[in-house]
Order: structure tokens, then sequence, then C-alpha cells
């Protein structure tokens, strides 16, 4: 609810469905108000990946100290030619925010996905 932190314990979180369905991985749609974010962040010296991306439609969420990756040995040569090939068999990755206004994203490592880094979609809004 809205005021809460979620703190993640160090290890990877792997979005199983992100896989098996070439998806954008973990959906998260908490959202809190403008005075009472929601915070998800990983406990303090700790390290927190997730593994298979983030889509984020969410107001006043703050996403802080994680890390949203790939393994790094994930097949990256294609067989077929354009920008988003469909024969890696892997999830799109990275952070795609999808809806919603005052979201902050601080400090987070992101590396070694499929598709993009950061997508910030039409319907997403500062504030």
């Amino acid at each position: 609810k809205a005021g809460d932190t979620i703190r993640l314990k160090g290890g990877t979180y792997r979005c199983g469905e992100a896989y098996e369905k070439k998806g954008q991985g973990f959906k998260v749609s908490l959202s809190g108000t403008k005075d009472k974010p929601v915070v998800v962040r990983a406990v303090k010296g700790e390290r927190v990946v997730i593994d298979g991306g983030m889509a984020v439609n969410a107001s006043y969420l703050w996403l802080w100290d994680l890390e949203i990756s790939q393994p790094a040995d994930m097949p990256r040569v294609t067989r077929t030619g354009g920008s988003h090939p469909a024969d890696l068999g892997s999830p799109f990755g990275g952070l795609n925010v999808t809806g919603g206004q005052g979201c902050r994203f601080i400090n987070l490592l992101i590396q070694n996905n499929l598709g993009n880094g950061v997508g910030w979609w039409s319907s997403s809004r500062g504030g």
C-alpha cells in the first residue's frame, strides 16, 4: 500500500514466464501517492538481480539499488534479420515503463538484456 517499503533479500529473481513466452519480465503495478510512494529496494549491502526484465505500469513507485540483467552467456547471435530477432530464446529484458506517473528509478544497474536497457512508452508520464 502507499508508503510501504519492500526490501528484497540478496539473490537472483528469475521470471520464468518471461523466458517461456519471450515477454517483458516481472509485471509491476504497485502504486503509491505523491506523498507516500511505494519503495522497492535491496536489503542494504546485498545484491539483488532481476533476471528477465521488468514491465512497470505504476504510479509513485521507486525502484532502488536493483540490477536488471540476463546471464552474460545468453545467446547473442541470430539467424534472422531485423531489429528484434525471435530465435534467441530469451525475454526482452530491461526496464520497460508502460504507464503511470511519478516513478523514480534510483541507482539501478541495467545490463546484458536482449531487447533494450530502458524503454519509455507513450503512456508513461513524469510527475
